[in-house]
């Protein structure tokens, strides 16, 4: 399975952070889609990365959720999958485009400290929690929000990360 990630960066203090890599952004995809057998059919993969800062997640978030705060992570599947749809997917599907995810620096560097984890930490908890939303996981319910959680924990440990809940 080939994964492109296309990263675009309009705050600078991102590229400070010299442990983000494609590779590392890649091996988390995999390690996610390496649990469920229906990604193994696709061949290729991408998904679009905004590193941005608190101003712009702030406009996204009004524009797309008119909720004009300030968060850390948006994710905007580029459809709506349910699971259902990712266990009917052909066997010889040659590219999807998940869709795009959004970061906030300040507000993750803020988390981070007020979390007493590293940046890199919590990105990357954040990062496999995005990437659950592309695929069609959510929280909306207690149910939703319980095996979402689980997963993360999961693919967390992985990466020798603790719970973070």
């Amino acid at each position: 399975m080939k994964i492109i990630i296309e990263k675009s960066i309009d705050d600078s203090k991102w590229k400070e952070e010299k442990w983000l890599t494609n590779s590392l952004m890649k091996n988390i995809v995999k390690n996610i889609f390496n649990r469920f057998s229906f990604f193994s059919y696709i061949k290729t993969i991408e998904i679009s990365m905004l590193f941005t800062d608190n101003e712009k997640m702030k406009e996204l978030k009004k524009e797309f959720f008119n909720n004009p705060v300030v968060t850390n992570v948006l994710s905007f599947p580029d459809a709506i999958i349910s699971k259902q749809q990712l266990l009917e997917l052909p066997d010889n599907l040659d590219y999807i485009y998940l869709g795009d995810i959004a970061l906030g620096y300040q507000i993750l560097q803020k988390e981070a400290a007020q979390l007493k984890k590293s940046f890199k930490d919590h990105f990357i908890h954040l990062f496999t929690h995005s990437i659950l939303h592309l695929i069609g996981f959510d929280h909306k319910t207690e149910e939703e929000a319980d095996l979402m959680e689980s997963l993360e924990i999961d693919i967390l440990k992985d990466f020798s990360l603790s719970s973070p809940y």
